[in-house]
């Protein structure tokens, strides 16, 4: 079970960009720019038949402890555990031992000038492959995010700060083993500028596009322990 997301940095998205601007203009003049915003957009590509798809970029392979730079962030994963309780990592298995804890250890640095979420990150930009979509009990399953230093559940970092931070899952007991192969897909969002009317910075908003890629060797520690016994 994960904490509920902390009142940070709210993600926009263009479309709620373009709501905003259009309540400062009247409708007759929102009607024409999109119109033109449309014959514009679509004369780039050779009128309105469709556009070709782009190419996929290779993603970037990483090895433990290598940084990623999203753009929005840098961010380092460094090792994966199992373990069958995680104390103050907003992780909770179920009662009956068919879930144990999977753990990512990894740090984070916010170069900018805003306040990181740290669990819209791990939601919507960390991908483990053959990861479970719902939990044995039906709910779904869900991404929890912990300072290792603090506990705090679902921090959010500062400007200019770096943090050391468990990514934790509840996941089925024989899902993974011991010196297993934990694959991992590092997202990086898009940079989104608004140009209409010319009001607004510009923001980093969906969609995540898959970019790098890093395999980590699960360790398995036992039973439960402490937060600050599992760095």
């Amino acid at each position: 079970m994960s904490g509920e997301r902390p009142q940070g940095r709210e993600r926009r998205t263009p479309a709620t960009w373009i709501r905003v601007a259009a309540d400062k203009v009247p409708p007759k003049w929102v009607t024409v720019s999109a119109v033109a915003l449309f014959l514009a957009g679509t004369a780039a590509f050779g009128g309105l038949a469709d556009a070709p798809a782009a190419a996929e970029k290779p993603l970037t392979p990483l090895e433990p402890g290598d940084a990623h730079d999203t753009g929005e962030l840098k961010v380092t994963l460094d090792r994966a555990v199992l373990i069958d309780t995680l104390d103050g990592s907003g992780t909770y298995p179920l009662d009956d031992g068919s879930e144990r804890v999977l753990a990512v250890l990894a740090t984070i640095e916010n170069p900018g000038n805003e306040a990181l979420d740290t669990l819209s990150f791990a939601t919507d930009q960390i991908a483990v492959t053959g990861m479970p979509t719902e939990r044995p009990d039906g709910r779904a399953l869900e991404v929890s995010t912990a300072r290792l230093d603090d506990a705090t559940i679902s921090p959010v970092i500062q400007p200019g700060f770096s943090v050391e931070i468990a990514l934790t899952w509840p996941v089925p007991r024989d899902l993974w083993r011991a010196d297993d192969e934990l694959h991992l897909t590092i997202s990086d969002l898009t940079w989104f500028e608004p140009t209409f009317l010319g009001d607004g910075p510009g923001f980093w908003t969906e969609p995540a596009v898959p970019a790098a890629e890093i395999d980590l060797v699960v360790e398995d520690v036992g039973a439960g322990v402490e937060t600050e016994d599992a760095q």
